[in-house]
């Protein structure tokens, strides 16, 4: 509104990046968009994830993975805690994703563009008065990555 009301003012936008929390983010995300992608021909997301993971890192390594999740079904038997399971082949496909810094300075800037996009469409503040500046780095504040606002003269 402040700026709506003082043509002479101009808003500088900042886009701010958690380079851990982001880029397990994007991880995580690489990894579901590639399970959903194949769930369909996989017959599951389950076995698109088991597909993956094997793929990634081998059957010997399912085979521990499996292992590694049976727990006590009563008595001396043990079986596979599934949700366990599927946890743990998720997370070990998320680590092994590659993010680079240029990934997550895109990111920041997309949040830049987004913030850009509601001032001007939404905020009727004139496309010459709304800037988006040079990523940056930061670290999230209850798990969310504030970007930053700045208003400024024109």
């Amino acid at each position: 509104q402040a700026l709506r009301q003082r043509p002479a003012l101009k808003a500088e936008l900042r886009g701010v990046y958690d380079p851990a929390a982001d880029r397990q983010a994007l991880q995580t995300r690489r990894v579901a968009e590639a399970v959903l992608a194949r769930s369909g021909r996989a017959g599951g997301e389950r076995r698109a994830l088991v597909q993956l993971y094997t793929e990634k890192f081998g059957e010997a390594m399912y085979r521990q993975a499996q292992a590694l999740a049976q727990r006590p079904a009563g008595g001396s038997q043990l079986q596979v805690a599934e949700e366990a399971l599927y946890a743990g082949l998720q997370a070990a496909l998320a680590a092994a994703e590659t993010v680079d810094d240029g990934e997550l300075r895109e990111l920041a800037l997309a949040r830049s563009r987004a913030m850009r996009q509601v001032l001007v469409t939404e905020g009727t503040i004139e496309d010459g008065r709304v800037f988006v500046l040079e990523p940056e780095s930061g670290a999230a504040e209850s798990d969310r990555v504030i970007s930053r606002i700045g208003v400024d003269a024109l």
